[in-house]
Parts: C-alpha cells; structure tokens; sequence
C-alpha cells in the first residue's frame, strides 16, 4: 500500500509541475494543480489528520484568487496608465492569438507569442484611435508590462498551492 500512496503522491507532483509551466505560458496551470489536488484528495489522503474538503476549499479559493490577481492586474495596470478599455481588450484578444499561434521557438513559442499578440493587439488598436505612433506604443507597453506582471502574480499562486500541498502532505 506505501509503494501506491508513492506513486499518488509522485503524480501529484508531476501534475503540479506540469501546472506551474504551464502558467508562466498564459494557459490554465492553476486550474490543472487544482485538480490534480482534488482527484488525489478523492483517491489518496491528501491532508492526514486533517479535513480534506478544508484543503480541496484552500486549494479552490487560492486558484481563484490567482484569476482574479490575474484579471485586476492585467485591466488596473493599464487603466491607471491612461490605456482606453478598447485597447485592453484588443491586447487580450491579441494575447490569445498570439499565444494559440505562438513562435516556433521549443518551450516558450507561446510565452512569446502571447506577448508579442498583446503588444500587437493594444499597439494596433491605440494606433487608431490616437493616430499617433508614440501613444500607442506607450499604450501597447503599458499593456504588455501589466500582462508581465500579472503572469508573475499568477505564478507565485501556483507555488503558493504547491507549498500548501506540500506542508498539509508531508
């Protein structure tokens, strides 16, 4: 039974690996830990001598903080540099694309993508309604910089659950 609850735990971890890499890439990491946590909460014990709905409602209310960190970073960083709403939401689109598309580059083509598309996204947009080059390339910076910080926040949730899942484990 010791080499089964081994094995649950090792692939808890590749999932929460797996999910961590996934983040930086703009693609749902969080929600994979998540899950990953819920499947072996019903499967394994996931909080010995504790209450396994308390950790799968911690793991639960930490991936929704990390959405909504997400979200306010990404719209609040660039309305408090003067960036009109149709370009934030040109750059999420952008972001999309960009990181659906990617660059072939091994590993990193989608992080890549995904930020050359917001730039591009809020750059094109601003262009258009400023006409004028160096407002909308401060716009499509401001855009790009939140969309950085805001994949940070996010990243350090994501390691926020493993540490919880690793002190309620071990």
């Amino acid at each position: 039974m010791e080499a089964l609850a081994t094995t649950g735990i090792a692939l808890l971890y590749v999932a929460l690996l797996a999910g961590m890499l996934m983040i930086p890439l703009g693609l749902p990491g969080t929600w994979l830990m998540a899950i990953a946590a819920w499947a072996f909460a019903f499967f394994g014990d996931l909080n010995p001598g504790g209450s396994e709905m308390t950790a799968c409602l911690i793991v639960g209310a930490l991936v929704l903080c990390g959405e909504l960190i997400e979200l306010a970073v990404r719209i609040l960083g660039s309305k408090m540099a003067k960036v009109p709403t149709g370009a934030i939401v040109a750059a999420i689109v952008g972001g999309l694309f960009g990181a659906i598309i990617g660059v072939p580059v091994f590993l990193i083509g989608s992080l890549i993508g995904l930020l050359i598309g917001v730039f591009l996204g809020a750059f094109i947009y601003a262009l258009f309604i400023e006409r004028r080059v160096s407002a909308a390339i401060w716009m499509a910076v401001a855009t790009t910089t939140s969309q950085v910080v805001a994949l940070f926040a996010k990243t350090c949730v994501g390691l926020a659950i493993i540490i919880y899942l690793t002190i309620i484990l071990f």
